[in-house]
């Protein structure tokens, strides 16, 4: 019996390969989506700090009876941690958009891998389609010929 060879086993390759790139990007994709969120959940805290820490010295700028030197050098920290302020709500803002970002890649990349496997699975499909009418064709090909085997040997039974 002769063995089945699919003629497209190549594409069907390629599109296994491209599947397994489609899945470690997309693996990829979600691993730095995570790191990113982790970054934005520290900067978050950071910007929260911050404020926190502006607040404080807002409070304790004026007080009655201190020099005004002592005001001053205060008003001056509350600046100080406000610009920081400011500086961390910014970074905490840039970091959302990354993520933003990241969070597209990852939506792409999960299309990519459904659209890589889709292609594979209408491979797979079509290669047991043809291995199955191989079969077939190979099982009417051997009936065909033990049937005349089986009429050879009757005919040489008659002719007996």
């Amino acid at each position: 019996m002769a063995n089945f060879t699919y003629r497209l086993e190549t594409l069907l390759a390629q599109k296994r390969d491209a599947k397994s790139a489609a899945e470690r990007l997309l693996a990829t994709r979600r691993a730095e989506e995570r790191d990113a969120r982790t970054r934005l959940a520290e900067l978050e805290s950071e910007a929260a700090a911050a404020a926190e820490r502006k607040r404080a010295a807002r409070e304790s700028a004026f007080v009655d009876g201190d020099l005004i030197e002592d005001i001053l050098a205060r008003k001056n920290d509350v600046e100080i941690f406000h610009r920081r302020w400011e500086d961390a709500k910014g970074a905490v803002f840039s970091q959302r958009m990354y993520v933003e970002e990241l969070a597209e890649a990852t939506a792409a990349a999960v299309e990519a891998l459904t659209e890589a496997a889709r292609e594979m699975e209408v491979l797979v499909k079509h290669r047991a389609k043809a291995e199955a009418r191989f079969t077939a064709e190979q099982d009417r090909k051997e009936t065909l010929e033990q049937e005349e085997i089986a009429s050879g040997m009757f005919e040489n039974r008659r002719r007996a």
